[in-house]
């Protein structure tokens, strides 16, 4: 039967081996994996803001919410750009600095527990917000549901990302070293980052007055894979 480790007898054993060391296949494979989804992420995000902005029709309490959302995940999926280039550079990391609060805890997997906690009350929170807008709209409309729908994906794969990952990461934590205890940090970095992104598609998914807007901006692009659509009117996602 395996040993259950007490825990590396060397913390810094992760970079001390690769600081400087040149490329690597299994760090490089990583960032490329984290970059793959930033890019798309980055874009969508983008887009999605813009729409906001654009369109007097998104001008509810929540459409803003949405596009503030999405606007710190694209400064958030931004950052993965320079992890890209530091690994594929060789140079692997920077010189040693607080770069996370987790940095400043004793020990590291504090942070892990603590944001399991704030996953847990996000979601409370959402599911609450929902009860809300079921109970304060006396005839559900069809735009309300969707957008009860789409607040429900978005929690769902975001903050679900978050909390699948911390409680891999605590599984996991006493049983490897540094090394692959990055590893797999980052694969889940991968489901995160997936779950950052979705905010645009699930919207179109889920809001029809999203799936408009959208596709009359894609027209723009692709004129003859776009069907002529009509604008959405005014304030039909519903404002809290």
């Amino acid at each position: 039967m395996p040993t259950k480790q007490v825990g590396p007898q060397n913390p810094n054993m992760f970079y001390d081996t690769y600081k400087n060391a040149g490329p690597s296949a299994g760090l490089v494979t990583m960032a490329i994996l984290i970059g793959l989804c930033a890019v798309p992420g980055n874009c969508m995000n983008l887009f999605l803001v813009y729409l906001t902005i654009k369109h007097k029709s998104l001008r509810g309490s929540s459409n803003y919410l949405l596009a503030l959302n999405s606007f710190y995940e694209f400064l958030h999926q931004t950052g993965h750009y320079i992890f890209l280039f530091t690994i594929l550079s060789g140079r692997n990391f920077i010189s040693p600095v607080t770069g996370q609060l987790s940095d400043t805890c004793t020990p590291i997997n504090l942070i892990y527990n603590y944001n399991m906690v704030v996953c847990i009350i996000t979601f409370v929170l959402y599911v609450l917000l929902a009860l809300f807008v079921w109970k304060n709209v006396p005839q559900q409309s069809e735009n309300s549901k969707c957008l009860v729908r789409s607040l429900s994906a978005i929690c769902g794969l975001l903050i679900g990302s978050y909390f699948f990952n911390t409680i891999i990461r605590l599984i996991v934590v006493d049983w490897l070293d540094p090394i692959q205890l990055w590893y797999v940090n980052v694969a889940g970095g991968v489901l995160v980052n997936i779950g950052a992104a979705a905010n645009t598609p699930i919207l179109f998914i889920v809001s029809i007055p999203y799936r408009t807007l959208i596709k009359q901006e894609l027209r723009a692009v692709w004129p003859s894979r776009t069907l002529a659509i009509k604008p959405p009117k005014p304030n039909q996602v519903a404002p809290f």
